[in-house]
């Protein structure tokens, strides 16, 4: 098993910062090549028995995960941070209460310090969502009445004016030269499509108020259909968190000074399934610990 050190971290998570800052290494994935060459040969300049390459990306995305949470959490209202200490800091509530409905993953830096967190802000910021300008699905959108056709109707219609007229008989005739007998000024006639009564056809123009009726009539057919899938998140959630509670107890009572902390937060992961968890829960011994270990070398080979 790899044993990572805060020192080791800082030497390959300044190594990326150098390489992206100073010589632009950054690619659309990542990073490119060059970049992971270098940060792998600074971790390996003094070691008996080298990284490996999938070892260093392993534990960058490893590394980038625990600060994903870790960010999110420090961005939330009555939360941040403390740079003295490099743990997550209690502003204006109580880590209960900051807790309640909160993944489980979150719990577990309730005392734990992130010593990387200045230098993952550096490197990761910007490639996260943290949360801080998500919105949800039941998000009020501002409503814009729609546009009455008035005043470009009107334009348009001047403009046509300025063209040569039709005749009912289908003749054209230029402005200049059709008149009305005794008025001494010009005045068009346009050709109008008769109806059954004699009388012209009217344009019909949706008014405003028709509109909203029918975005309001929109929104009132969808909001039962979103209420009814959250209400099905919510109630899925609480069971989750619940079978997971008990596991992350044995989890930490049992392995906190068995696993790395990268292992740890891997085991958290690993337990938000609810399925995994009742498994954990049951089995005991050595049993537990060799089924936990196993399953964390699923999760960091990307099995899962």
């Amino acid at each position: 098993m790899v044993l990572w050190t805060h020192e080791l971290d800082c030497v390959w998570l300044e190594e990326l910062l150098h390489q992206s800052v100073m010589f632009g290494k950054r690619a659309r994935s990542g990073y490119k090549k060059e970049a992971w060459v270098s940060a792998l040969q600074k971790i390996n300049a003094d070691r008996v028995l080298p990284f490996k390459m999938s070892q260093l990306k392993s534990r960058h995305d490893a590394i980038k995960s625990m600060y994903g949470v870790i960010s999110r959490i420090v961005n939330t209202s009555g939360m941040g941070w403390e740079a003295t200490t490099c743990r997550v800091l209690c502003n204006e509530t109580t880590w209960d209460h900051f807790l309640a409905g909160k993944p489980p993953s979150f719990a577990i830096w309730k005392d734990r310090p992130f010593p990387q967190y200045d230098l993952c802000q550096q490197l990761f910021e910007g490639t996260l969502a943290t949360g801080r300008f998500a919105s949800t699905s039941t998000t009020v959108t501002p409503f814009a009445p729609p546009q009455t056709s008035s005043a470009s109707d009107d334009d348009g219609q001047d403009n046509d004016d300025q063209g040569n007229d039709v005749d009912l008989d289908g003749s054209v005739h230029s402005d200049a030269t059709v008149q009305e007998p005794n008025s001494g000024q010009r005045k068009r006639r346009q050709a109008a499509p008769q109806n059954d009564s004699g009388g012209s056809k009217r344009r019909h123009r949706a008014s405003a108020a028709s509109g909203m009726t029918e975005q309001f009539k929109a929104q009132n057919e969808i909001a039962p259909k979103e209420l009814e899938l959250y209400s099905q998140v919510l109630a899925t959630t609480k069971t989750n968190e619940t079978e997971a509670v008990p596991a992350l107890d044995i989890l930490q009572d049992e392995f906190e000074h068995v696993l790395s902390l990268e292992n740890m937060v891997t085991a958290v992961e690993i337990l938000e399934s609810s399925d995994r968890s009742r498994t954990f829960v049951h089995l005991k011994g050595r049993v537990r610990e060799a089924w936990l270990q196993r399953q964390i070398e699923r999760a960091q080979s990307n099995q899962f």
